[in-house]
Parts: structure tokens; sequence; C-alpha cells
């Protein structure tokens, strides 16, 4: 279902923002040149030489690691899409419990009050276990036009 998020805000007139994913691409892609770094100056020079320079990239890399995973953990949980219309930043975060038959969600656009709701799995899938991207649009593009009424 998150997957088609794109397609639903953009028909919309919301355009993706893909910030939250660049700086955790950024903070992974540091991560890999860190233990690339520590490899390849492991391989290419003597124990003793190293040591010093090994341990502070450890300790660089479990910093940056870190980071990373409070990055995933608290700014970026459960947001599955954010988008512009204009000046507008909208912030669309879902999920789903194991044990229940609900998708959750919580859509916030600029300063508004967010909107959460949830939509039965049986609502917007087919008895053969197909989404109906029409029925689900449906559901998120009415939640969309109910804040937009608030605004004006």
């Amino acid at each position: 279902m998150d997957l088609n998020l794109f397609f639903i805000f953009e028909s919309l007139g919301y355009v993706e923002s893909f910030s939250l994913i660049d700086v955790r691409l950024a903070l992974g892609i540091g991560c890999c040149a860190i233990s690339g770094a520590t490899f390849y100056l492991d391989k290419h020079s003597e124990f003793k030489e190293s040591i010093n320079l090994v341990a502070a990239a450890i300790v660089l890399y479990s910093i940056l690691a870190s980071v990373l995973w409070g990055w995933s953990k608290f700014v970026e949980k459960n947001i599955k899409f954010v988008g512009y219309k204009k000046s507008q930043k909208l912030i669309f975060k879902s999920s789903a419990n194991k044990t229940d038959n609900l998708y959750s969600y919580e859509i916030k656009i600029g300063d508004n009050e967010p909107i959460i709701g949830s939509i039965e799995y049986n609502k917007v899938f087919n008895e053969n276990g197909f989404l109906d991207f029409e029925e689900f649009k449906g559901y998120l593009t009415k939640e969309v036009e109910k804040i937009d009424k608030k605004k004006q």
C-alpha cells in the first residue's frame, strides 16, 4: 500500500520530497566509507602503524551508526511520504499491527491538526489479495480534502 502513496499524492498535486531519505543515505554511505577505509588501512599497513587510526575509525563508525539508528527510529518513524504542494508540506505516516486487520495512518498538512484514521484491509484488497488502487486512493483523497476544507 505504501508503494502507491506517490501516485495518490501526485494526483493531488504533491511533489515528493526525499530529504529524509537523503540524510539516511548520506549516513549509510558514511558508515560504508569508514568501513572500507578501515579495511584498506588494515590490509595495506602494519598492525602497529594502523592501530590508532583503526581505533578512531571504529569509534567514528559507532557514532555514525548510532546517529543513523536514531534518525530511523525517532525522526523517520513511520513516515512513508513527505510532499509539497506550493508551500504546503504533507506528511503521511502509517503503521500496521500484526494482530488486527487495520492499516493505521496519520496525515498532516502544514500547521493543521493531523487527521488520524485507519482502513480495514478487506475494504481495499479484493478476495484474490490484490489492492484496489481506486478504493485506496478514494479513502486518502477524502482525508486530504477534509484538511483542505478546514483550511478555508
